[in-house]
């Protein structure tokens, strides 16, 4: 049986671990920078696994602060659902953040017209949303309901 209350304990470290890897991916250069963007922020990789001396979008940058913030509210909210509930926010909410930032990132559409992880983390994003949808069905989000895996 899936231990709902752990994989809420995992949920924040989580988010929080992507953000600290995506960061990881800004220092290295590692080629998962984005699009052209004359946006003020936007910056060369010239020295980048995949160099460009094109200013484009810093997307480590844009998916550390998101999922820095997805961290936060999660850990705040870390006692107001039932168990499961947090778990299932972090997967909506990751998957959401993935699939907007494959819309401003270099990688080629493939399947639909979109990449493949834009389409992995739409997969997550709905389980999260299904899962949200069947436990407010089930009796609500809040403590004290009873836990639907």
């Amino acid at each position: 049986m899936l231990d709902l209350g752990l994989v809420d304990l995992a949920a924040p470290g989580l988010a929080l671990g992507y953000a600290i890897g995506r960061a990881g991916c800004q220092v290295s250069g590692d080629g998962d920078y984005g699009d052209p963007s004359s946006l003020p922020w936007a910056m060369p990789y010239p020295d980048g696994t995949v160099p460009t001396t094109q200013d484009v979008h810093p997307t480590p940058v844009y998916e550390s602060v998101a999922m820095g913030f997805v961290a936060l509210w999660l850990w705040r909210r870390r006692d107001a659902y039932r168990p499961g509930v947090l778990f299932a926010f972090y997967l909506l909410l990751a998957g959401l953040e993935r699939f907007l930032v494959e819309f401003i990132r270099r990688n080629d559409p493939t399947a639909l017209g979109v990449t493949v992880p834009a389409l992995e983390s739409m997969v997550l994003a709905v389980v999260g949303a299904v899962w949200l949808l069947l436990a407010s069905r089930r009796g609500g989000l809040a403590p004290g309901a009873p836990a639907v895996a």
